[in-house]
């Protein structure tokens, strides 16, 4: 509802407040808040801003407009007492306005709890929320700490504020005291420049806040937020004592372990469609299943955490903004109560690295919530490793074996094994992949068969060998979080149908009977059938109900000219589900084949195929299936 707040002020209240009120240094409020209605008062020697002081917007502003950026810093409603020392402490819109202490009972402040609802109500319908935000604990007398939370693309400094309550609050039942500043950057971007005069500003407003100057300080940051929040803690690595990344990860840059000593946080939400879970389980896997450097330190300082049904949004609160309504999925969660459990992670790991009375019960929480996530992305990591993931470990290609590097896929052996075809008593395969690029001509990497199994009567293994090269989207370069971390298509090089039979018995095999029609397709089937076997039931109940399908169509080709095979990549395309009305996926596999026989020898006697990676299936399940009708800004249940 529109509206304009009529007021009238006596000249003798008409005198600006005591300087302490705006922060010294910081920046000025935008130019838009000129519009906003005259507020002056103080009485008894006491600023109307010790009658507001728990939540606060700090700037060095017009005492006319402090109130209303004040007003905006104070939603949405939380209980009665936590978050605040005196004066009001928030207020949801067009709600009630709650007092702490025992100030609020005098006349003053009745007055100014009336004056300050109308404002709310008014900026609530008509202002957008600005300015840094400082929350000053509800007890102040525990072991004190205080965290800078950075802000999200977009997302403005007062939407943190439930988040941040509910960590003070959690905070508390490990006795520590929390003091909270979110800092507003120019346009809610947290890019590098601000960071670096934004972040000790923030700092000081903790301590001009009542933080002791000795009290440690725990970095967090959401989203943008975290990924730009990392090159500042690198150099400025005395200033912190701990960080926390929401919706956000240590960047592949750094997952060596060696860059970061501070203990570090990471959480990431189920249904986060910004930051996809997948790349969380990436992090999962380098801090504590194969972790290096610092991170050997342990799942207590380097811990990840999954919230089930918990959203990218979610982290923050308030109206999407248009890149996350555009990307976000929808949760199956509150909002409160994402939350509270973002809450007690955060609280558990502060409690667990830093000294104080409940740290052995802070870290057997942390731990056990690492063991649950753990269960949770196993399925997701299965398939990483069965694709043999360039983010997890690079290709050795022609370097030696080794623990730092993976020499070939899980995935394709099986593939070879499914292209022979042969399921016969006494007969076994050992399959040997490598990864190669499928392009190196000097060398050439080449499929192999490297003895015959002819003889029924006889037990006997066929040695072979294949080569594959993943191939990852170009925008996962970026490490953005949004992009697919799984292959799009794995290029392997496999031995024909033709020859496996023809190693396999004394009769010659017709290639015009073997290799045909789709064997990439029935591979590819396979990948589909691996990952609804491991995928967690509750996503793939999600999937089933919800999610776009993926359908496999016949193979491409064949394509039988080396540049051709390698530069034609495996075909997505939407097409329209007929059992279900909706669109799907239909996913068509290019391949290249040629008889024991063929014009070329060093050619002959292969059948390359450009597979599905049952990672990239996992995915699917999990993430990208369910934009199309679970997105945030979708309506089709």
């Amino acid at each position: 509802v529109p509206c304009t707040l009529q007021m009238r002020q006596p000249s003798d209240l008409d005198e600006a407040p005591p300087t302490p009120l705006c922060a010294p240094g910081a920046r000025a409020l935008h130019a838009q808040t000129a519009a906003v209605p005259r507020v002056s008062a103080s009485a008894g020697g006491q600023s109307v801003r010790s009658k507001l002081g728990s939540i606060s917007t700090q700037r060095p502003c017009p005492w006319d407009v402090w109130l209303r950026s004040a007003a905006l810093s104070m939603r949405p409603c939380v209980p009665l007492g936590r978050g605040c020392v005196d004066g009001i402490h928030n207020a949801r819109p067009g709600g009630r306005v709650s007092f702490c202490g025992t100030e609020g009972k005098n006349t003053f402040s009745a007055m100014l709890g009336l004056l300050a609802t109308l404002l709310v109500a008014c900026a609530a319908q008509n202002l957008p929320e600005a300015g840094d935000v400082v929350i000053r604990p509800a007890v102040s007398s525990l072991t004190p700490v205080g965290l800078v939370l950075i802000q999200g693309y977009g997302l403005a400094p007062a939407t943190y504020t439930p988040l941040a309550v509910d960590i003070q609050a959690s905070l508390a039942n490990y006795n520590f005291s929390a003091w909270v500043v979110i800092p507003e950057f120019p346009e809610n971007i947290p890019e590098p420049l601000a960071l670096e005069s934004g972040i000790p500003t923030a700092i000081g407003l903790l301590h001009s806040n009542g933080l002791p100057a000795s009290a440690p300080l725990v970095a967090l940051g959401h989203s943008l937020g975290g990924i730009m929040l990392q090159d500042y803690v690198l150099a400025h690595a005395s200033t912190f004592a701990a960080q926390a990344f929401l919706g956000s990860y240590i960047l592949r840059t750094y997952n060596n372990g060696s860059a970061f000593s501070l203990p570090t946080l990471t959480v990431g939400g189920e249904l986060d469609g910004l930051t996809r879970v997948t790349r969380i389980a990436e992090a999962y896997y380098h801090q504590i299943v194969n972790p290096r450097g610092n991170f050997t330190r342990g799942e207590a300082e380097f811990p990840v955490t999954v919230i089930r049904g918990m959203s990218h949004m979610q982290f923050s609160s308030g109206t999407p903004p248009k890149n996350v309504l555009a990307h976000d999925l929808r949760p199956e969660i509150s909002y409160e109560d994402a939350h509270q459990l973002v809450a007690n992670d955060i609280a558990d790991f502060i409690g667990a690295n830093l000294p104080g009375s409940q740290q052995a019960s802070a870290t057997s929480s942390l731990v056990s919530r690492v063991k649950v996530s753990g269960s949770f992305f196993a399925p997701l990591l299965d398939g990483m490793l069965m694709e043999g993931s360039y983010h997890l470990k690079p290709p050795c290609y022609d370097d030696p074996p080794s623990d730092k590097c993976f020499l070939a896929s899980g995935w394709t052996p099986i593939g070879q094994v499914i292209m022979g075809g042969v399921n016969r008593s006494g007969l076994s395969f050992n399959v040997s992949d490598a990864f190669h690029p499928v392009a190196d001509t000097h060398p050439i990497h080449l499929p192999h068969v490297f003895n015959n199994c002819t003889d029924p009567a006889v037990p006997c293994t066929l040695q072979m060998a294949t080569v594959t090269e993943n191939k990852y989207d170009p925008e996962d370069a970026a490490d953005a979080g949004l992009a697919p971390v799984s292959a799009y298509e794995m290029r392997s090089k496999l031995k024909s149908r033709q020859v496996v039979y023809e190693a396999t018995s004394n009769a010659p095999a017709d290639f015009n009977k073997t290799d045909t029609p789709s064997i990439c397709t029935t591979i590819n089937q396979a990948a589909l059938d691996w990952a609804f076997d491991r995928a967690d039931p509750h996503s793939l109940a999600r999937y089933n109900a919800i999610g776009e399908k993926y359908l496999l169509g016949e193979d491409i080709g064949p394509l039988n000219a080396g540049p051709l095979w390698i530069d034609t990549p495996i075909n997505y395309k939407t097409v329209k589900d007929n059992s279900t009305g909706y669109d799907a996926i239909e996913i068509r596999s290019p391949m290249l084949r040629t008889p024991k026989v063929f014009i070329v020898p060093l050619a002959a006697g292969m059948h390359y195929c450009k597979l599905l990676s049952p990672s990239r299936v996992l995915e699917w399940i999990y993430v990208d299936s369910l934009r199309m009708r679970g997105g945030l800004n979708t309506t089709v249940a």
